[in-house]
């Protein structure tokens, strides 16, 4: 009994010992906060003021599945968003989505209306496609006027699948 109560009273000094040392870690003056002054907060408001004149959105597509076979449809949908906040956009009613082919070139084209930030729509592969990596291209109008906006793109495999077939002979004694 005695030796218990010596265990479990050095596991007690243990964890004390650690989350005093993890608190002065805390406040110890690692983390230094940011003296607001009147510089700070005229870039603050100016950077606040060029975000809402010029907001940035930012478009993210969610396929149904990451593997097609030729024949098959492309389900997606499709998101805009504020860069800043990540809110639903209003900025865009339009959205555009290109399906590229391997090759390189646009195989398919889309112009889809989004209702509070939110698209739905699909594009179908064609029986003979040939196989390989294909991509989603999204962006919308108003990203087209930044020539550093980031364009959501994403590739997925299009292939035929063949089965193996196997003869298997089973005995049992």
């Amino acid at each position: 009994m005695k030796n218990k109560a010596i265990k479990f009273l050095g596991i007690t000094a243990l964890v004390a010992g650690f989350s005093i040392i993890i608190s002065l870690i805390h406040a110890g003056g690692y983390y230094q906060p940011i003296l607001k002054n009147d510089l700070i907060n005229s870039l603050t408001e100016k950077l606040q003021k060029y975000n809402d004149q010029f907001p940035q959105e930012r478009v993210y597509v969610q396929f149904d599945k990451s593997f097609y076979k030729p024949g098959e449809t492309v389900w997606f949908s499709a998101y805009t968003r504020n860069a800043t906040n990540f809110t639903p956009t209003s900025t865009s009613d339009i959205l555009h989505v290109e399906l590229v082919n391997p090759k390189g070139s646009v195989e398919k084209e889309l112009k889809i209306i989004m209702k509070s930030g939110k698209a739905l729509g699909d594009f179908s592969i064609g029986e003979e496609a040939p196989g390989g990596l294909y991509k989603i291209k999204a962006y919308t109008n108003w990203q087209k006027n930044d020539t550093t906006a980031a364009f959501f793109t994403k590739e997925f495999q299009v292939q035929n699948i063949v089965l193996p077939n196997l003869k298997m002979k089973l005995d049992f004694e």
